[in-house]
């Protein structure tokens, strides 16, 4: 069933139109959601998959060696009943 809707001012018409069935107003929903979410999606992968390349940077892996030099056999740092600040001043 379609619905004819007439709005008129004066006895002139000044708008017409059909009212939409439910499932058009869905699928048109629907389609909406769908092209904002492709848009979001590829936007998205867009900003993952960039590469950009700067021959200038280079870095390199190396060692770090950390040793106890005071030559003895206590610990490094001893905290006892430690709160948030606090320090060894040693």
């Amino acid at each position: 069933m379609r619905i004819r809707i007439e709005i008129t001012r004066g006895g002139r018409a000044v708008a017409t139109g059909r009212r939409r069935s439910r499932a058009s107003k869905v699928l048109l929903s629907l389609a909406v959601v769908g092209a904002v979410t492709m848009a979001a999606g590829v936007g998205t992968y867009s900003a993952f998959t960039a590469t950009t390349a700067n021959s200038g940077n280079s870095f390199a892996s190396g060692s770090v060696a950390i040793e106890d030099n005071d030559g003895g056999s206590t610990a490094m740092l001893g905290l006892a009943n430690a709160k948030p600040n606090d320090s060894d001043i040693s």
